[in-house]
């Protein structure tokens, strides 16, 4: 309301008319007159009329005015006194002076040809709603703020009216109405007077959540991660499945992203409420099954370079499933059934992670650590069977070793050599030509790259063999006796005729062969050929002749059996003993050998490197020989054990010289010392002595004894090499 002054009380009462209020002055009317008023100035000037009373209440009589009226001052009418509607009645001179000024009101208004118009209303002004939105179910608690709110005023929202709380000129409370759609709708204020302001749009009633489809649409038991997407997703909402929350991250008002934890098969639904309390429910969009299950890898390890063939066991697989190495690698897979896959690994550094498998309905499982690249060790090769070759190519090798990879290459002398895998420790390797006769490197790679070497040896194509001798030249009609045969250019292949009847043979080395000499009818001088592997024939005439005095012959031994190392002392029994004649025990000649008589034989036992029955041949040149099968016994060796060495630690010059204390040492056995084979001295089966080769400082070597079957006793980093001895 405008404040009160007695300028706009006339403006009201000549607005509004105050004839039938001055016809009888009531108790107010006398109540509302100021003591003191002066009198108001007698000139009226032109076009003006008399100021009426700014508030004029109905059934009232209408103020004196403030300026015109010239009553006199009324007896104790001030506020010190009260107001006089307490007294019990009004005084004479107070009714007098009331009475004129209703005629001077009168008379001014005869004066005035029109009447003042009625000041301009002014509608409520709205400034701010809050909150700007809301549910559909209404309830909403609003606040209006604004300008010239008036009590009793009435807010519609949309097209409801509403209960209002007239907290102030500037500001109301409502709550907002149920409604049936979501959207914008216009706020109004109506003031008693008619007067309204509405704000278009001034409250938004919020869209419930509309949760339409998830991602992945299956999970494992063991939960996981999925995604809700739809529309009017608002930051804060709550998720619950089964009545339990469940975390969800607030992606936008289009999708929600939640972590599932584990649960029974079967189809769940989930359950969205926006902070708003609206909600929805997707129902049965999420499944929980039990998805793909990993039960083995293999092999469980694979090289870098990949091409590891590997088979992953288990249940659950569906067609068109994927697999996945660390996380990132996916090779191509063989779908066997659903309990089997396979695929290649592809290359990789070496790591170890888990191998995953993904269904096509996105379950999957995952076996950490599943799978390793881990770098192969480098080959190692043993032995080169032949070591050597003709240098037009073409020999067979038998290349033996360890770590050889299935796709090991080969080259001999820096060119290509067909190599094919027999396992992880053998390789068939085909010679190529060589340039020229001699020393080149035979190396193994594998495909990662690691190597091996070893020299190997081209030799000129050989010319044909050449027999130089024959010890002995004689032998018996009957045959089966052994002569050898020294010449050059001798090898495996080489095939030996005798009186045109091809015989057994020996090669030791290409200059020195054995030949079991065949049966002939006569006696007599006959020829010996010499067939190359190339089919050349070399023939020597009458270098061999028959006759019919008798070898001689073995009927028995004694002892029949004595160890490996040999050194048995054995008597040898039989007839036609002479000092001519010559034994092989188990194709070895004898450490010494004495004729006692022309029965008996005296012979020391030479070491053999293998046990079992050998045979024991007998003979002389002119005669040939006899051979008596299984007469003799090696018998293996007991293991030597090695329990301690002295001193354990020496100079890197060698020279040290070094007690091995143990069992079951004999003559015979191999002493090596980091590797490296030592002369020693055997002082008792319990004791050897030694002296260490040269080392590197800080070195730590094994000791081993090893007799001639290979039975070996190690005790490893036995002596440590240090420069401070000298």
């Amino acid at each position: 309301m405008a404040p009160h002054s007695p300028e706009n009380e006339a403006e009201a009462n000549v607005g509004e008319g105050t004839q039938g209020a001055a016809e009888q002055p009531t108790a107010s009317a006398v109540e509302s007159a100021p003591a003191g008023q002066e009198a108001a100035s007698a000139e009226a000037k032109a076009g003006d009329a008399p100021e009426a009373p700014a508030e004029a209440k109905a059934g009232d009589a209408p103020e004196a005015p403030a300026e015109n009226a010239s009553a006199p001052e009324p007896q104790e009418a001030s506020a010190a006194n009260g107001p006089l509607s307490d007294q019990a009645a009004p005084t004479e001179s107070a009714v007098e002076q009331a009475e004129s000024a209703a005629e001077q009101v009168e008379e001014a208004a005869k004066s005035e040809p029109e009447e003042a118009p009625a000041p301009a209303v002014l509608p409520p002004h709205i400034e701010a709603i809050s909150p700007a939105h809301g549910p559909l179910r209404g309830g909403t608690a609003l606040t209006i703020t604004g300008q010239r709110f008036v009590d009793g005023c009435v807010v519609r929202i949309g097209d409801v009216d509403v209960a209002v709380t007239f907290e102030s000129a500037e500001c109301l409370r409502v709550c907002t109405p149920e409604r049936s759609t979501f959207g914008y709708v216009d706020v109004r204020v109506t003031n008693p007077d008619g007067a309204s302001e509405a704000r278009v749009h001034g409250f938004q009633y919020d869209v419930p959540p509309l949760p339409e489809f998830v991602k992945p649409d299956t999970l494992g038991p063991r939960g996981g991660t999925v995604r809700v997407f739809g529309e009017a997703f608002v930051e804060g909402v709550i998720v619950t499945i089964g009545g339990l929350p469940v975390p969800a991250v607030y992606k936008g008002e289009d999708c929600l992203e939640l972590t599932i934890a584990s649960a029974n098969p079967g189809p769940i639904d989930i359950v969205i409420t926006n902070p708003d309390g609206q909600s929805a429910t997707l129902v049965g969009k999420l499944k929980i099954a039990e998805g793909p299950v990993i039960e083995g890898v293999s092999p469980t390890v694979g090289l870098p370079l990949g091409g590891t063939r590997v088979v992953i066991t288990g249940r659950n697989f569906a067609r068109g499933c994927t697999v996945t190495l660390f996380g990132k690698l996916a090779p191509q897979v063989t779908y066997d059934s659903d309990k089997k896959l396979l695929f290649t690994a592809p290359a990789h550094e070496a790591a170890i992670g888990a191998v995953r498998v993904t269904n096509p309905d996105g379950l999957t499982v995952a076996l950490e650590n599943g799978f390793e690249y881990r770098a192969a060790p480098p080959p190692k090769l043993t032995t080169i069977t032949p070591d050597r070759a003709w240098v037009t190519g073409g020999a067979r090798l038998l290349v033996s070793g360890a770590d050889f990879a299935e796709n090991a290459i080969a080259t001999i002398g820096g060119k290509d050599a067909a190599a094919k895998w027999k396992n992880g420790g053998l390789l068939e390797v085909i010679v190529p030509p060589g340039a020229e006769p001699g020393e080149v490197t035979l190396v193994i790679a594998n495909p990662d790259g690691q190597t091996v070497t070893a020299p190997f040896f081209y030799d000129r194509v050989p010319t044909p063999p050449k027999l130089i001798a024959v010890t002995p030249n004689r032998g018996p009609t009957h045959g089966n006796v052994h002569v050898m045969f020294t010449g050059d250019n001798f090898d495996e292949n080489t095939v030996v005729r005798i009186a045109e009847v091809r015989t057994t043979t020996r090669v030791s080395s290409k200059t020195e062969m054995e030949v079991l000499v065949p049966p002939r009818p006569k006696e007599g001088a006959v020829a010996v050929e010499l067939v190359s592997a190339e089919g050349v024939t070399v023939r020597f005439e009458d270098v061999f002749y028959y006759n019919d005095q008798p070898p001689p012959r073995v009927t028995g031994c004694a002892p029949n059996q004595g160890p490996m190392s040999g050194n048995t002392r054995v008597s040898i029994e039989g007839e036609g003993f002479s000092q001519d004649t010559f034994v092989r025990i188990g194709r070895e000649r004898p450490k010494s050998i004495v004729i006692k008589s022309r029965e008996l034989i005296e012979i020391v036992t030479p070491p053999c490197k293998i046990t079992g029955f050998v045979d024991i041949e007998v003979g002389t040149n002119q005669t040939g020989s006899t051979v008596a099968k299984n007469m003799f016994r090696f018998i293996a060796l007991p293991t030597p054990v090695v329990e301690s060495v002295a001193p354990n630690r020496g100079s890197t010059a060698g020279g040290t010289e070094m007690s091995i204390t143990g069992k079951h040492f004999n003559a015979d056995v191999i002493v090596t010392i980091g590797g490296k084979q030592v002369k020693f001295k055997v002082i008792s089966p319990d004791l050897i002595e030694c002296k260490t080769p040269p080392g590197t400082d800080g070195q730590m070597v094994d000791v081993s004894v090893k007799n001639l079957d290979g039975k070996e006793s190690v005790i490893r980093r036995a002596f440590a090499y240090d420069a401070r001895y000298r």
